[in-house]
C-alpha cells in the first residue's frame, strides 16, 4: 500500500519510496543503466565525476547508453525503461517529453500513443501521464506550428517545451504555438 509523502518523511523511508512527481523527463533518457545492461547484456561505464556541461552529458549518453541500444528497437527499450523507472520511484505525476521525430517513428502518431499507453498501464497505471512536445529553438516557427497542429487533434500533448539551443531565435516567434495550444484547453 502506498504511503503519503509526509508519512514517508516521518518514517525516514528511502527517497525512492516517497510518492512524488517528475515534471520533466526526456523520453529516451528517463531510465536506468541497470535496466539497459540487464536487457542488452552490454556494460555501461558509470561516471565517477560530475558532468562539466550539457555537451559532456550528451557525449556520455551517446557513447554509453545510445550505443548500447541503437535504432528504433533501442529507443523503445529506453522508452519502456523510463516507465519502469517511474514505477520503481513511485512517480505519481509524470511529464515526459517527446520530439516530433520520436512521435512519428512508428509511422503514425496513434501507434506511438498506443505504445506509450501500454507501457504506462504495464508499469505505472495509477500515474498521471502528461506528454510534452519538445520544440527545438532552432526549429522554424512555422514548422513548429505545423507539427503542433498535426498533433492537437489527438488531445494527447499536455504542454510544450522549447529546448536545445536556447534563444536561437526570439521567444516571440513561438507565441503563436503557445496561444494555439491554449485554445485546445490542454487535453
Amino acid at each position: 500500500m502506498a504511503i503519503s509523502f509526509a508519512e514517508a518523511l516521518e518514517k525516514r523511508k528511502p527517497l525512492e519510496e516517497y510518492p512524488k512527481s517528475d515534471l520533466h523527463v526526456h523520453a529516451g533518457r528517463g531510465g536506468s543503466q541497470e535496466y539497459i545492461m540487464e536487457r542488452t547484456g552490454k556494460r555501461i561505464k558509470s561516471r565517477c565525476t560530475p558532468f562539466i556541461s550539457l555537451e559532456d552529458m550528451q557525449l556520455w549518453f551517446e557513447e554509453e547508453i545510445k550505443s548500447s541500444c541503437r535504432g528504433m528497437e533501442g529507443y523503445l527499450l529506453r522508452l519502456e525503461d523510463a516507465f519502469a523507472r517511474a514505477a520503481e520511484e513511485h512517480i505519481k505525476v509524470l511529464c515526459m517529453e517527446f520530439g516530433y521525430g520520436e512521435l512519428m517513428q512508428l509511422g503514425k502518431i496513434q501507434n506511438f500513443i498506443r505504445l506509450t499507453e501500454t507501457f504506462r498501464k504495464k508499469y505505472c497505471p495509477d500515474t498521471i501521464f502528461c506528454p510534452e512536445l519538445a520544440i527545438g529553438w532552432e526549429c522554424p516557427a512555422e514548422e513548429a506550428l505545423r507539427q503542433l497542429e498535426e498533433l492537437l487533434p489527438y488531445h494527447w500533448i499536455c504542454s510544450l517545451d522549447l529546448c536545445n539551443r536556447e534563444l536561437a531565435q526570439p521567444v516571440k516567434n513561438f507565441v503563436h504555438c503557445t496561444e494555439r495550444r491554449k485554445q485546445t484547453a490542454f487535453a
